[in-house]
């Protein structure tokens, strides 16, 4: 993958796949320090990986380049004690050429996709410990990412190595990965601890299976991918919490090792500890527990967090005024927002309304799903995740007006919505139906990456499914979507006929 400027950094060691891109420059039997080399492993522009051994026969990998890195970054690295952090063995010169010999680690770096349990109980610890001992030591790593995080040779643990990108803080990194890096960088500004935090992100989405700047090649193109919103959705809504935190654009938002330690510990987490201006450091902080003793949120964050998780218990907290003192410590306005969405009728509507404004508009809480948008509603709704109540409920409330109200909608929209208010009095599902159908702008069924217009599209669509038909047309059956789409479309009685022979 491309680096930013020198890409000086080591190719991943013991990889399936050779990162071979020229013929090794050094020669086998070449003698370096009290290291010979024995064999190469990769090759790249700026660097080689061999396989090296000492004068006993242990075998190491060594990088060698023509490239002299910071010495004086490289001995406060090799000084450090954590069993996570892969032991800089010894570095040095000879002849013009640049050594760093590491430890060879027989299971490789960490490739393929990992269970969430995995990540929580073998690979988040580690990386938590690597990259605090690396921040309190005044080092910033700059290239986090799978292929700088190796497994123990037990596989019980990980380690994180590759310290050619490394820097100080408030520096411009020497190189870096532009899909694993953070916005900062890609604007060619400064790095951060918080800035090895969201690679750590990008690094946790990509084991678990969501490689979420995949095809990246360039700066250009992931400043891109970043201006569109970078978003996970994989995995337990904690874990989804967990990432997405680590993965806001603005570095003073992101979550980092608190939360990373409370989530591999299942306890709630929020922020990062960072005090709010109006707050003075001094005070003590006000929390918030839920049903769940585990689960205190200690800011906003926090907050929405347990919101989510425990919505009706976050309902009754609200209504009794719980949230007020709560919010009152970061800003005033905040406190008065929370007692004037309280004198809403309903409860449930009131919490969405303060749960809007508290995310800035960016997304909203409603009966245990967090949303960025209606059309993420629409696609729970599909998969039975919301009922026909929830959604009639967000309908009649007016929340459907109040959101598209914030989001710009004109006076025609709004008066749509208000039809679909008074239709959903007496046909919820056909109001529901309409109202996705509006938002999606289009007669269409969205259907994977296909969208569908008409009866003709569907069998065109199964026709391309034959291996698995009787899987699909059961997933047809089965969703609310497209029973929504056949009643749309004037058919909802030929859906509810075949319904009834298929028995589903």
């Amino acid at each position: 993958m491309d680096k930013g400027r020198n890409g000086n950094t080591i190719p991943a060691i013991c990889r399936s796949v050779s990162a071979q891109k020229r013929m090794p420059e050094f020669h086998k039997g070449k003698q370096l320090g009290d290291f010979i080399l024995t064999a190469p492993m990769s090759v790249t522009d700026s660097s080689e990986l061999w396989f090296a051994v000492d004068a006993y026969g242990e075998r190491y990998a060594a990088k060698v380049t023509r490239c002299h890195p910071d010495v004086e970054l490289l001995h406060r690295i090799s000084v450090l004690e954590c069993k996570n952090l892969i032991k800089l063995t010894a570095y040095g010169s000879e002849d013009g050429i640049w050594y760093e010999i590491y430890p060879f680690y027989k299971n490789g770096c960490l490739e393929g996709t990992l269970t969430e349990e995995e990540i929580k109980e073998k690979v988040l610890p580690g990386v938590i410990c690597a990259l605090e001992c690396l921040h309190k030591n005044g080092v910033i790593h700059n290239d986090i990412k799978p292929e700088n995080i190796f497994w123990s040779d037990d596989r019980e643990f990980v380690l994180i190595g590759d310290y050619g990108c490394a820097g100080l803080p408030g520096r411009k990194p020497a190189g870096y990965t532009v899909n694993y890096a953070a916005p900062e960088i890609l604007l060619g500004g400064e790095s951060g601890r918080f800035s090895d935090w969201l690679s750590a992100g990008l690094t946790l989405a990509k084991l678990f299976g969501e490689d979420l700047l995949a095809g990246v090649k360039t700066v250009e193109q992931a400043r891109r991918k970043w201006e569109q919103g970078v978003r996970f959705s994989g995995g337990s809504a904690r874990f989804r919490q967990l990432v997405n935190g680590m993965l806001q654009v603005e570095w003073e938002r992101r979550l980092g090792p608190v939360a990373a330690r409370k989530w591999c510990a299942d306890k709630g987490f929020g922020g990062e500890g960072r005090t709010s201006g109006i707050r003075a450091v001094e005070k003590e902080i006000i929390t918030i527990s839920f049903e769940d003793p585990s689960w205190v949120a200690a800011d906003i964050d926090g907050l929405l967090a347990g919101i989510e998780t425990h919505w009706d218990y976050a309902v009754f907290l609200f209504q009794q005024g719980k949230l007020d003192r709560f919010l009152l410590q970061y800003d005033k306005k905040w406190g008065e927002i929370c007692k004037s969405c309280r004198k809403e009728p309903n409860g449930e509507a009131a919490l969405f309304k303060l749960t809007f404004m508290l995310a800035s508009g960016e997304s909203f809480v409603w009966r245990g799903h967090t949303y960025h948008d209606l059309l993420e509603m629409e696609d729970v709704w599909g998969r039975g995740g919301l009922t026909e109540k929830d959604i009639e409920t967000f309908l009649q409330c007016g929340l459907v007006s109040f959101y598209l109200e914030r989001m710009g909608a004109d006076r025609e929209q709004m008066e749509y919505v208000q039809r679909l208010q008074r239709l959903g009095r007496v046909h919820a599902f056909e109001a529901c139906n309409q109202l996705f159908q509006a938002l999606r702008g289009n007669d269409g069924l969205k259907w994977g990456s296909d969208i569908l217009y008409d009866f003709s599209d569907v069998v065109r669509y199964l026709m391309k499914k034959i291996p698995v038909l009787d899987q699909e047309i059961d997933l047809f059956l089965k969703d609310r979507r497209f029973e929504a789409w056949m009643s749309y479309q004037g058919s909802g009685n030929i859906l509810e006929e075949i319904r009834r022979k298929c028995k589903v």
